[in-house]
């Protein structure tokens, strides 16, 4: 039974591929299979899809295509994502979509050779999960895998954070020195203090004389 799901994504990013790389970062739908036995070229589920989008079967078809290329098959994507599934897959379901798979990479159905770019990808992927051991193998390699881009990821922010806080400190220090940094005068500020300083000590100079001729005691 067709499921609407995947179909309804796929048409979507025809409408507006923009949306692609949102799609990438998030987990896959469920009727992926549907989409991968569109372009096997499974009759049965086409008539279905066209019924439910009422859009052309070239238009499906090449919805299909769409998705599965740039959402299975991109460069980054993990061995079951590739496979059009995700960890919790059974064996016959990714074996399932490896056949799909294979008859949509056929020469009979890319005569022009135009996808024989992802014909190393998707047996690369098979190869990982294709035995229980391989799978097993692979599972303990992705989780090392994880744990270590998030150990990463947690010392790229410490290394900011810790940046960030030295760059505060400094500017703090840098303000706090400017503030208590006398300001510096103009030169004419700085000769009108200069007389008044002298000013001052002549009058104390003169107080002290007119004491003395008085004969009164300087305190």
């Amino acid at each position: 039974m067709l499921s609407p799901s995947a179909l309804k994504i796929a048409v979507d990013l025809m409408n507006v591929p923009s949306h692609v790389h949102s799609a990438r970062s998030i987990a896959l739908p469920e009727g992926v299979s549907c989409l991968l036995a569109i372009v096997a070229g499974d009759e049965k589920v086409l008539e279905e899809a066209v019924q439910a989008t009422g859009r052309s079967p070239e238009f499906v078809k090449e919805a299909a295509a769409f998705y599965i290329e740039q959402i299975l098959l991109q460069l980054d994507a993990d061995s079951y994502r590739i496979l059009g599934a995700g960890p919790q897959a059974t064996s016959t379901e990714l074996r399932a979509n490896m056949a799909l798979l294979v008859r949509w990479l056929h020469p009979d159905h890319d005569p022009d050779g135009m996808r024989v770019v992802y014909v190393s990808r998707v047996t690369g992927a098979w190869n990982d999960l294709k035995t229980e051991e391989r799978r097993a193998a692979y599972d303990r390699k992705q989780k090392l895998k994880t744990s270590s881009d998030l150990s990463k990821k947690r010392t790229a922010q410490g290394n900011r954070s810790s940046a960030s806080s030295v760059f505060r400190k400094t500017t703090a220090t840098g303000q706090a020195r400017r503030t208590a940094r006398p300001r510096r005068r103009s030169g004419a500020h700085a000769r009108a203090a200069s007389r008044r300083i002298v000013k001052r000590r002549r009058l104390g100079l003169f107080r002290k004389l007119m004491l003395l001729f008085f004969n009164r005691t300087i305190r």
